[in-house]
């Protein structure tokens, strides 16, 4: 395969696919053929087989691989190999879903054909043999050519069996390299089902933002979302792909939208959320903020804002001091120590700062 990792990885997944498919019919299916397809590497590596899942365990114990076994009754094996974990699933068939998430039935089937045809979008369709023959039974490999976002089967249908197709129809957009757009069923799919898909579980709609942050193009999945009405607008001029990392992203993405806190309520990994604490807040001037000071001069630059000035005081201090009481005052002694601290040839230390809002009283600057 073009592109396809490391030449270890992808031999610990043929090592794993021959074995497989020495006793039934293995296919890598998914997203590795889809990257290997477009030319790049792999992000996850994924085999589907006849074999039902007692034979996957039996073939597969006392192989030297560690075993991950909880999704095996759905038809889903886990091998720990150096290409990571590779997912074993049972080609099957699905029933309706009844509850928005699941499908109401599950039966084994022998031909790959069927397994495809159940997949998400078409670009995900696609197999390939331990031959090298691409199998595409759903116009995948014409889609991803058109680099064109396409359901198998009615789009209205597929989002609707389960709302969180919306949020990965959008964290596609981030990651594929090109000019991609979704088909026009697609888009009035997710737009119809907006209200559903804001509804899904924040933590399941976290993993596909957080998946999407991490990506090269995460302002172009944000376009497509505020546009169909899952997440606000976001504005054509601010593009992500500038800041380095996902901390730096997300900080931008509160500070854009005012939307503090939104990290946490959608379940980002905790050192995501501390360190976006630590950029929000260094950012507002709190010299508590253990942030980087260039990592928050980046995101400042980003935003279109001066590099904040850290205060060695907080409000408590400041009220301690004056003996105010919280409200508009605080905020306005603060803002005044921060311009009399940039004005200063040397960062002055706490009792510096107190002192001359002593002396200066609590009136705020005019503005």
């Amino acid at each position: 395969m073009s592109g396809g990792g490391s030449a270890s990885a992808f031999a610990a997944v043929r090592w794993l696919w021959g074995e497989l498919d020495r006793a039934a019919t293995t296919w890598l299916v998914g997203g590795a053929v889809r990257d290997g397809l477009l030319g790049i590497a792999p992000g996850d590596w994924d085999l589907a087989t006849a074999l039902e899942p007692p034979r996957v365990l039996a073939l597969l114990r006392g192989r030297g691989w560690p075993l991950d076994t909880r999704g095996a009754r759905f038809g889903r094996v886990g091998v720990h190999t150096r290409a990571g974990v590779v997912d074993v699933v049972t080609f099957r068939a699905e029933g309706d879903y009844a509850d928005q998430r699941h499908p109401g039935r599950v039966r084994w089937v022998r031909r790959g054909e069927v397994d495809l045809r159940r997949r998400d979008f078409t670009v995900n369709a696609l197999a390939l043999t331990r031959q090298g023959r691409v199998v595409d039974v759903v116009g995948g490999r014409r889609d991803l050519e058109a680099r064109r976002l396409a359901t198998v089967g009615p789009a209205a249908e597929r989002i609707r069996e389960d709302p969180l197709r919306a949020w990965r129809a959008v964290r596609f957009l981030a990651y594929a390299p090109g000019d991609w757009n979704w088909d026009p069923a697609l888009a009035a799919a997710v737009a119809a089902a907006a209200e559903a898909a804001r509804a899904v579980a924040p933590s399941r709609v976290g993993r596909e933002l957080a998946a999407l942050m991490d990506r090269p193009y995460p302002s172009r999945a944000l376009r497509a979302a505020g546009a169909a009405g899952l997440l606000p607008p976001w504005p054509p001029e601010r593009r992500l792909c500038r800041l380095p990392d996902a901390a730096l992203r997300w900080a931008a993405v509160e500070a854009v939208w005012g939307w503090p806190g939104l990290v946490t309520r959608i379940g980002l990994p905790r050192a995501v959320v501390r360190e976006v604490a630590r950029l929000r807040g260094a950012l507002a001037g709190d010299a508590r903020s253990p942030a980087l000071p260039e990592r928050v001069a980046c995101l400042a630059e980003w935003l279109g804002q001066p590099p904040p000035v850290p205060l060695p005081i907080t409000g408590r201090d400041v009220m301690e001091r004056l003996g105010i009481p919280p409200g508009p005052a605080v905020g306005a002694a603060l803002r005044r120590a921060r311009a009399w601290v940039a004005a200063q040839p040397r960062p002055p230390d706490r009792e510096a700062v107190l002192a001359y809002l002593a002396r200066t009283g609590a009136e705020p600057l005019d503005e």
